[in-house]
């Protein structure tokens, strides 16, 4: 087993945490945003996902995440 799935959590997670709003990924295979998670998401079946923040106030205090076996637009 590879850390490779975690990567692209972390990835897909922090960016959405980061900019307090939702970051969502069509085709993780393409997306030039997507580019440094690229290898993890060649290697896993994940190939779409999105990514919201829970706030409180300006504080993320969670995020909700769902993932696609298959691209979406």
């Amino acid at each position: 087993m590879t850390d490779e799935p975690l990567v692209i959590v972390t990835i897909r997670v922090g960016r959405a945490v980061a900019a307090r709003k939702p970051w969502i990924v069509t085709d993780m295979l393409q997306d030039p945003l997507f580019a440094e998670g690229r290898d993890g998401a060649a290697n896993s079946l994940i190939r779409a996902a999105f990514s919201v923040p829970v706030l409180e106030g300006n504080e993320a205090i969670a995020s909700l995440a769902c993932h696609y076996t298959a691209t979406h637009t």
